[in-house]
Order: structure tokens, then C-alpha cells, then sequence
């Protein structure tokens, strides 16, 4: 059991390094910026920007996990 252990906390290190090396979220700096934050509460009211902008990032990464899928899968020639 200590082996177990052992190898899932290395894992989980090494997954923590990797997760460390990736860029943060580009859109965190409508958050930090006051003079945006304070009108953007009211824009929300009527515009759900961060949902939407939420979402748009959501879908992006799955269109691009699709296409990096598509192109892996024709260099493997699985596909045509």
C-alpha cells in the first residue's frame, strides 16, 4: 500500500508542475482591473458578459481540442 501511495503522490506532483507550466486565463484581468469591475456590475445586470465570456472560452478549447484531435488522427492515418 505505501508503494501506492508513493507512485499516486508523484503523480499528482508531477501533475501539479504541469498544470503550473500552463498560461493562466486571459481574461482574469477584468477582474483585477477596478475602474471595468465597477461599471461591469451594472453591464451584468443586462448583459451577462461573464457568462458569455465564460462560455466563448469553453467552446473555443473544444473546437480546438476537436481540431488537434482531427490532426492527430490524420497523421496516424486513421482518417483521410
Amino acid at each position: 500500500m505505501d508503494f501506492l501511495e508513493w507512485i499516486t503522490e508523484k503523480f499528482s506532483d508531477i501533475w501539479e508542475n504541469v498544470i503550473d507550466y500552463l498560461p493562466k486565463s486571459p481574461i482574469t484581468w477584468l477582474t483585477s482591473n477596478p475602474t471595468i469591475d465597477k461599471y461591469m456590475g451594472y453591464v451584468n445586470w443586462f448583459i451577462p458578459v461573464y457568462l458569455w465570456i465564460g462560455i466563448l472560452e469553453t467552446w473555443l478549447v473544444a473546437i480546438g481540442a476537436y481540431y488537434i484531435y482531427q490532426i492527430i488522427l490524420r497523421w496516424v492515418n486513421a482518417i483521410e
